[in-house]
């Protein structure tokens, strides 16, 4: 559980990447299991391989997004 979820969103695509949540206090990320023991530098650096120019947005494509923004 938690109070708000952090993500980079991609403006291109609309895809997310986990970057931490908070529970009382602030934001904070753990090895939680669906990642599989990958570090937090290679999941990200291939979030933005996957994500440069995409959509033709350039490779500024990115956004900070929270859970309780989104709308779905």
């Amino acid at each position: 559980m938690a109070n708000n979820r952090m993500y980079l969103r991609c403006t291109g695509c609309g895809a997310a990447f986990f970057l931490g949540k908070r529970l009382g206090g602030g934001y904070w990320i753990s090895d939680y299991p669906e990642f599989k023991g990958v570090p937090l530098k290679e999941r990200l650096n291939e979030f933005y391989d996957e994500h440069e120019f995409c959509s033709g947005h350039g490779p500024d494509c990115f956004e900070l997004a929270y859970e309780m923004d989104r709308e779905d």
